[in-house]
């Protein structure tokens, strides 16, 4: 509730408002946007070769039973990135998530994307692996 007051009164907070809480696409004056998919598919690869190349992580873990995921950022040497995000979700959630989140995330799984481990909250010890 205050989240959403703070979003009414201060339009610098009203776009992540709507669009990590409403699930509205908003583009305010706020600094936080997301890219379109037709732009991000422009620059895909079918596959990256990370050898010997200094690369960057980010790790996103949950508390919870809620999705972690690991990100890799690298220079690609023309100017521009090489970038692959794998996602880790509970095995014991998917169905449910699926259901709730509207995804495949047995799609994911099948494209090497996505990891289900643990049962009901994601295992720690499978992503440092």
């Amino acid at each position: 509730m205050r989240r959403r007051a703070r979003a009414v009164t201060q339009e610098s907070a009203r776009e992540n408002f709507l669009t990590k809480h409403c699930n509205i696409l908003y583009q305010g004056m706020g600094t936080e946007s997301y890219v379109s998919l037709d732009d991000l598919r422009k620059g895909r690869v079918e596959a990256i070769d990370w050898t010997g190349r200094e690369v960057w992580l980010g790790l996103d873990l949950a508390m919870t039973n809620d999705n972690c995921s690991v990100a890799m950022v690298s220079d690609d040497g023309n100017g521009g990135v090489f970038a692959e995000s794998l996602a880790f979700v509970p095995q014991g959630k998917i169905d449910a998530k699926n259901r709730a989140e509207r995804l495949d995330y047995y799609g994911f799984i099948r494209q090497g994307k996505c990891f289900a481990c643990g049962d009901e909250i994601v295992d720690y010890g499978f992503i440092e692996e």
